[in-house]
């Protein structure tokens, strides 16, 4: 199976093979291989960012202490967001939150949390 080269994916895994029995036709595969990324945006313990780190299946970046301002010119680049009470996920940081897959609360309630716009997005 021949490599693809020439092609340009950065961050992407490809693969490209010629399908046994044709003469023109060739597939290719195409998988995302960039680690996701979680912003702990609120103080939680460090035993939960070790957990969410483990085996470095996410990238964990804490960054604590922001204004919802600072935190909308950053979580477009996120996937995953960590909060805990100080933080306000408010419909406008949902929209700026491109990527954003799921929203966790450390705690309890989602009282900090706009549940209407987030079951909006997905």
């Amino acid at each position: 199976m021949p490599v693809c080269e020439g092609y340009p994916w950065k961050k992407h895994f490809s693969l490209c093979a010629s399908v046994e029995g044709t003469e023109n036709l060739t597939l290719f595969l195409f998988f995302d291989m960039t680690t996701p990324k979680v912003l702990v945006a609120d103080p939680i313990s460090e035993r939960g960012i070790a957990e969410l780190a483990e085996g470095k299946l996410l990238q964990v970046d804490v960054i604590t202490g922001q204004t919802e301002e600072q935190l909308l010119q950053i979580i477009s680049q996120y996937q995953g967001l960590v909060v805990r009470s100080q933080t306000k996920v408010t419909a406008r940081l949902l929209e700026a939150a491109t990527q954003l897959k799921v929203v966790g609360r450390a705690g309890v309630g989602v009282d900090n949390v706009d549940v209407e716009a987030a079951t909006k997005k997905g």
